[in-house]
């Protein structure tokens, strides 16, 4: 079910950390990346000798195009996220995500918040702004309550199917996959399986993918969600460490794509 009802909160953006972002992304921008192609506007000089030389190669000088990057948060919307404040700190970290992007046109930030119901509905929230990022919350009526990860995985990488250029895919979640069909809960190992299977079929589409646990203190969780993710799974006691993660590897990734 897309675009449910989620209790809205306005975001406390980091502005220092968003300027600070973007003035570096801004000066990656403006320097020109340049590569020696059979087609460019000017010739390399050096080029040129080698390639007589060598009685081949190519010798013009081109500029890069860059491809872009595409990020996308998943967010666990299930009821324990409302514990310890995961949920607001969550909503704050992506909005500076969003916030530190605005001005970089070859990153796109994107985000959802999912959740299912005793039912078997998967409801998903899909955040595309930094003012759209106030939704990013536990449901309006508390009726999606549940940690549908295989539904998040399947989702998510399906919508960067339809997107070119690089791809990061983050998801965040406190807990171990939980879901209902029809009022009864399906037991753990089947979870298990069809969240690997949705994991194996999204790496197909996502290359850079990291899942995020950060209720790490919690031993099933931990079990369970390595099993599905194995080397794309790190975790951590609290939402604020998970922060500083998704930070690191946020400036890194953008780095990367402006860079290439």
């Amino acid at each position: 079910v897309e675009g449910i009802s989620r209790q809205q909160s306005n975001p406390i953006i980091d502005n220092e950390i968003a300027r600070q972002l973007a003035r570096t992304f801004n000066k990656i921008q403006q320097t020109k990346r340049t590569a020696i192609t059979e087609n460019g506007s000017e010739v390399d000089i050096e080029a040129v000798l080698q390639a007589q030389a060598k009685g081949f190669g190519d010798y013009m000088i081109d500029d890069v195009k860059y491809r872009g990057l595409t990020i996308y948060i998943s967010v666990d919307g299930s009821g324990s996220m409302s514990h310890l404040g995961h949920m607001e700190t969550a909503r704050d970290l992506i909005a500076t995500m969003f916030k530190a992007v605005e001005r970089t046109p070859q990153v796109k930030m994107l985000a959802n918040v999912w959740s299912s119901d005793t039912q078997g509905q998967v409801g998903i929230t899909t955040i595309k702004t930094t003012e759209q990022c106030k939704s990013i919350g536990m449901s309006s009526g508390h009726n999606y309550m549940y940690t549908p990860t295989h539904e998040a995985i399947r989702y998510t990488s399906k919508q960067l199917a339809g997107v070119s250029g690089k791809k990061l895919m983050i998801l965040l979640t406190d807990g171990h996959p939980q879901y209902h069909m029809n009022g009864t809960s399906l037991d753990n190992e089947t979870l298990i399986q069809m969240a690997i299977r949705e994991h194996r079929k999204a790496q197909r589409i996502v290359h850079s993918m990291v899942c995020i646990n950060i209720n790490a203190g919690e031993a099933v969780s931990a079990d369970n969600l390595k099993r599905i993710f194995k080397k794309n799974y790190v975790e951590f006691n609290g939402m604020e460490q998970a922060k500083t993660f998704v930070m690191k590897n946020f400036r890194q990734a953008v780095f990367t794509a402006l860079r290439r």
